[in-house]
């Protein structure tokens, strides 16, 4: 066989893999598509198509680190790639490097100024570093290019809101909605900045989505930014207002959406000396199925001891614009009177701050009759 026909037999089988690869990548088989992409690099090294779509396989397979090496070899190749860029925004934004997210996607705008996704990205990586006005200019830019993008008109609302620009976020959130935003969701958002009546409680959704967001620094950024105290201040307090030491004690911080708490305290033959709730209340506004569910899980004489942010008015509850809820401390009295329950004691004590400054709290520590 020439020489030539050898690369040319090469390329083919470097082709047919690249192909696999993509066919893999499509249908969710990452580690086969990394092999495959692989393989066809060994037979033509250095191809840019082959190290950007492996990269994206390293990102899918949550290795980003893997994914800028082969994007940098790929971008000293090809400086003017866009999917380059791309994928090398993606992987920064995995690696929580929003500045330089931010720099790759405005080398990958210069290239694809009219890219909508590019647009609502730059919106993110700017909200990510809390630069709000120029957030706000992205997703403008991108309902410039398409007017019927929910999601657009969705982070149009949360920005406003967060601006204080609660009349504007209101039309931004009922624009979401008239092109197909998801209505519980979006909803919620609304009732956030009075646009809609107040729900029970947040949807699932929003709370798996929250805890998602900050699975890897919730403790870090509850603690030493928001100076989150709540469980030290309700713990601490607990010294002395049960006769003998606990035998069994649900902590529902686990449970953080209404229906599996609920459903919980409804459905358990377990029984508890003492039910705890850290900051969970203010994912659920509604507290009486809880104060029912606490009553039936507890022994005589066992404590239930909560946190939530406190409220003034007359209002039993409120859908705050922070999107948490909080309840006045005549509610609580209120329920724990037609649940059952003692008050031993109440605290006044901030749960934790927001934009620096003290969120007011009520620490409610209640004695099962």
């Amino acid at each position: 066989m020439t020489a030539s026909a050898s690369m040319a037999d090469d390329f083919e089988k470097a082709r047919g893999f690249f192909v696999q690869g993509n066919a893999d990548f499509e249908a969710g088989r990452f580690d086969a598509a990394r092999s495959a992409f692989e393989a066809s690099l060994v037979l033509l090294p250095g191809r840019v198509s082959t190290l950007t779509n492996l990269a994206a396989t390293h990102i899918q397979l949550h290795a980003p680190e893997a994914a800028l090496r082969l994007l940098d070899q790929a971008l000293a190749s090809q400086p003017q790639d866009q999917d380059a860029w791309w994928q090398s925004a993606m992987a920064l934004d995995a690696l929580g490097r929003h500045d330089q997210m931010l720099a790759a996607l405005d080398r990958f705008l210069h290239l694809q100024p009219d890219h909508v996704q590019g647009w609502l990205r730059h919106g993110n990586a700017l909200q990510k570093l809390e630069r709000l006005e120029p957030a706000l200019a992205s997703y403008k830019h991108a309902l410039e290019l398409d007017p019927d993008l929910p999601s657009a008109w969705t982070n149009c609302g949360n920005l406003l809101k967060d601006l204080k620009r609660t009349d504007e976020a209101a039309l931004a959130f009922e624009q979401a909605l008239a092109r197909g935003a998801d209505p519980a969701l979006t909803g919620y958002f609304l009732a956030a900045v009075g646009g809609r009546t107040v729900p029970a409680a947040a949807p699932a959704q929003y709370v798996l989505g929250l805890f998602d967001d900050y699975a890897e620094t919730f403790d870090t950024h509850l603690v030493q930014v928001l100076h989150y105290e709540a469980h030290t201040v309700l713990v601490d307090n607990l010294r002395g207002l049960y006769a003998t030491h606990f035998k069994r004690a649900l902590d529902l911080y686990d449970r953080v959406v209404q229906a599996d708490l609920v459903q919980h305290l409804q459905s358990t033959g377990q029984r508890y000396d003492l039910v705890l709730a850290a900051d969970v209340f203010i994912y659920v506004g509604d507290l009486a199925p809880v104060f029912a569910g606490a009553a039936r899980v507890l022994e005589p004489a066992g404590l239930f001891c909560f946190s939530v942010e406190l409220v003034q008015g007359a209002a039993d509850f409120e859908l705050k614009a922070s999107l948490r809820y909080g309840q006045s401390e005549g509610y609580l009295r209120t329920l724990a009177a037609e649940h059952g329950f003692e008050v031993v004691k109440t605290l006044h004590h901030p749960i934790r701050e927001d934009q620096q400054q003290p969120v007011p709290g009520l620490f409610v520590f209640l004695r099962r009759r």
